[in-house]
């Protein structure tokens, strides 16, 4: 079976360890013929940015690319590392619907130091993120926010991703903390997910907590839901692409017969 083309990218990064993810990252963006610069911060950070506008305010799509000890990572955080270069890969070629950055942050598993220096530096640019992390395990995706921001993601359910309850904690919450609107996506397989008074709740004891942190689902790459990713891709693509074919019509196109009850 022909491997998508986020597959590829978890491939390439399984036999680099922590020390030299940075340089694979660097490498697979050049081989893709995007432009990126690193910015270094204040907490010895490495942070590599594709910059698609220069005007401001602009929306900023994160992934971290660290991993967590001595992980393989390919959940957390590979997979979105994958969709957001090929997000890049694709919208580098044209305009987009509104000014749009993508960020790669460093040490985000040593206390989100990378979002940390970003968002302090940069917090009077940004109109709003969405941070992408553990995307890989799952039948759907969610997103958190709360409800000084939830306005400003609401275009996320009519692209198919459900607002879940709560606000899971990633590099979303060092922009939150800067006054930042911000979002975290991530998958979630659908025995996690409870449907009560029209909300969408975490249930007790999730299984996708062994998909991070490394642990077993972590480092399992035959878990990854890759299908799912690359409808993800398609999705965002064609709402931030002014030239993007209707080839996608979101999420729902895919999750509209998953139906999740409590």
């Amino acid at each position: 079976m022909k491997k998508s083309s986020e597959e590829i990218i978890v491939h390439q990064f399984l036999n680099s360890h922590e020390a030299s993810r940075y340089k694979t990252l660097l490498n697979i963006l050049e081989m893709h013929n995007v432009d990126h610069y690193t910015e270094h911060g204040n907490h010895d950070t490495k942070n590599v940015i594709v910059s698609l506008t220069n005007e401001t305010p602009y929306t900023l799509l994160v992934a971290h690319y660290d991993v967590f000890g001595s992980s393989t990572g390919i959940n957390d955080n590979t997979c979105a590392l994958a969709l957001l270069i090929q997000i890049a890969k694709t919208l580098s070629k044209t305009n987009t619907t509104v000014p749009l950055k993508i960020l790669f942050t460093d040490k985000e598993e040593q206390g989100m130091y990378g979002s940390y220096d970003y968002a302090n530096k940069h917090q009077d640019e940004i109109q709003k993120v969405i941070v992408f992390d553990i995307i890989g395990y799952g039948d759907q995706y969610f997103y958190g926010a709360d409800q000084n921001a939830s306005q400003a993601f609401q275009f996320l359910n009519e692209l198919g991703i459900n607002r879940l309850s709560m606000v899971l904690p990633s590099d979303n919450l060092m922009f939150a903390n800067a006054g930042i609107k911000s979002t975290l996506i991530t998958a979630l397989p659908n025995e996690d997910v409870q449907l009560q008074n029209q909300e969408y709740h975490l249930k007790a004891s999730p299984k996708f907590v062994e998909s991070f942190h490394n642990n077993a689902l972590d480092n399992d790459i035959n878990v990854i839901n890759f299908d799912l990713i690359e409808c993800l891709r398609k999705t965002l693509i064609h709402n931030y692409s002014c030239s993007q074919d209707k080839c996608c019509k979101g999420l729902e196109h895919q999750l509209s017969n998953q139906i999740i009850s409590s």
